[in-house]
């Protein structure tokens, strides 16, 4: 696919490079950007452990350990292109087996590890509620069955056979292509999802369900629009009910204004609503009910490149910088004043500089 810039009426290409002639390592720079920036590989990913090898017979191991938005146990494997890629397919699922079955406890440790060695604070075990959005009861990560997520610049078609029978007979594998393009001294990448196809993944998850009542728990279904989350924002805590009804119909007013089209992603525990920005592949809000409660992540990426004025209104509501705000269910946990302003005019403002 070729990318293209638009410069006085012309289109002038993107040149294709590689991480290698870059100068761009596998470790040092690719696995450190994506572990910085994982929603990169996959919108809700959350990295637990980097470098993870907490076996006594191997000294191999896993780029980055993380949970996706459902909580299933994520085996992320890097390579810089297919000719380096050595069986990245069968080493990833030779480490999703040793990971299998991981405990809560270890997956704790894991990340305790982790903050330690990177020198972050916090608690673990409270960093790991906050990605689920479960604060008052026992807290559960699926791990019979983890998840694969390889990235690499390009596949090969032997890596991409073998991926596509894995998961028809049962795997979940996704393939990531991360392709840098150049411009003067400007290197850009493109990001696509190849494996599966993501016009197909609907039809390919309901097809899935069909076969076996057991992977329903593991499944997560996409619906556009905000319908399907409406039908879950009944909830047993008022003030929750209250917050998501007003953010819901914020995102529909966005709707129908023009300036956000709407896709839910409904799972076993938790349903999120994004609020995209119109043509383009990224939310500068998303709406997440788990359990009882709610949170607001924002990309605080996209709101300082698309939307800067906007984002210093809602640094001064919320702090943002930590991209995930929570709500808790109590009285004083209601919305803050200015909050749906701030917001309307955050896509209002993108939608200005992008056709500008």
């Amino acid at each position: 696919m070729s990318v293209y810039l638009i410069t006085n009426e012309r289109l002038r290409p993107l040149e294709e490079t590689s991480f290698e002639y870059e100068g761009i390592t596998e470790r040092y720079d690719l696995q450190r950007i994506l572990r910085d920036q994982p929603e990169v590989l996959e919108e809700g990913l959350f990295v637990l452990a980097e470098e993870y090898g907490d076996w006594a017979e191997s000294r191999r191991r896993i780029d980055l350990l993380a949970l996706d938005s459902e909580g299933r146990l994520v085996v992320v494997e890097l390579k810089r292109s297919d000719w380096d890629e050595s069986l990245m397919d069968l080493q990833a699922i030779r480490y999703a087996a040793m990971v299998a079955n991981m405990t809560l406890t270890q997956a704790i440790d894991a990340h305790r590890h982790y903050l330690d060695n990177r020198g972050i604070e916090g608690d673990p075990e409270s960093r790991i509620r906050d990605h689920l959005g479960i604060y008052d009861e026992d807290i559960h990560i699926s791990t019979e069955r983890p998840r694969i997520i390889l990235a690499s610049a390009n596949f090969s078609k032997e890596l991409t056979t073998g991926v596509l029978w894995l998961n028809d007979v049962g795997l979940d594998i996704t393939c990531v292509k991360l392709q840098p393009c150049k411009m003067d001294d400007s290197i850009f990448v493109e990001r696509s999802q190849v494996i599966p196809i993501p016009e197909a993944a609907d039809y390919m998850i309901r097809l899935r369900d069909r076969e076996t009542e057991q992977q329903v728990s593991s499944q997560v279904k996409d619906s556009p629009g905000g319908d399907a989350f409406r039908a879950h924002i009944e909830t047993p805590v008022p003030v929750e009910k209250r917050n998501l009804e007003r953010l819901y119909k914020l995102a529909i007013d966005l709707e129908r204004e023009g300036l956000a089209s709407l896709l839910t992603r409904e799972g076993t525990r938790n349903t999120t609503l994004h609020v995209r920005v119109p043509d383009h592949d990224f939310n500068l809000l998303t709406i997440h009910k788990r359990g009882q409660y709610c949170n607001l992540q924002f990309s605080v990426r996209h709101l300082e490149r698309y939307a800067s004025k906007s984002k210093e209104r809602l640094d001064e509501i919320l702090n943002i910088e930590d991209s995930r705000i929570r709500y808790y269910g109590d009285e004083s946990a209601g919305l803050p004043q200015g909050l749906e302003k701030a917001l309307r005019q955050a896509y209002t403002e993108t939608k200005n500089n992008m056709e500008s």
